[in-house]
């Protein structure tokens, strides 16, 4: 009886600690600044990827990203600009939507080990991610606009930006990080 109580327990704590992390996906999607020439917008939600990496871990951060797309999905105003875009997967920015469901678990998995404690691997660690949900969107977007334009349009305007949100990530979950092991 205690061990299916502690196991409700465990897994309503789990549930709840990713639905959390939805909202802050959500939350920090708020943020952006649309670009006129592409349709991919800036935003701080790469922020809130690396964070729900980083902080939840590969399942917990895996729940919090499905059930940001599944709060979209659902038509709640989730993407950025408080889009609310139940067909978001037909849309040309899909494939960094898509990206998250990978590089989530791997930022989390990349930071489970007593290596996060460097800058410089929570720094790598971050770029691989952020180099994946590039590759994942260009490459969605190139169905529709070929592969050259889709770099341009969803890669060479975001790389410079990418770099800081990376060193801001790396710094908080290096604060983070150090503060758990005292």
């Amino acid at each position: 009886m205690k061990i299916a109580s502690f196991t409700l327990k465990t897994v309503g704590s789990d549930l709840s600690l990713a639905f959390a992390g939805s909202i802050l996906l959500a939350f920090l999607s708020q943020y952006y600044i649309p670009l006129p020439f592409t349709p991919v917008p800036i935003s701080l939600q790469t922020i809130g990827v690396f964070l729900l990496g980083g902080l939840l871990g590969p399942a917990k951060g895996f729940l919090s990203v499905l059930f940001y797309l599944l709060e979209g999905t659902f038509g709640l105003p989730v993407f950025a600009g408080g889009l609310a875009k139940p067909l978001w997967f037909s849309a040309s920015t899909a494939g960094f939507l898509f990206s998250f469901l990978f590089t989530v678990p791997l930022i989390g998995k990349l930071l489970e080990n007593k290596l996060r404690k460097s800058w410089l691997y929570i720094f790598i660690s971050l770029s691989i991610a952020q180099a994946i949900m590039f590759l994942f969107g260009m490459g969605w977007l190139s169905l529709s606009e070929g592969l050259k334009r889709a770099f341009m349009l969803g890669v060479a305007p975001f790389l410079v930006g990418a770099v800081v949100k990376i060193v801001v990530s790396t710094l908080i979950l290096k604060g983070v990080f150090s503060t758990r092991t005292h």
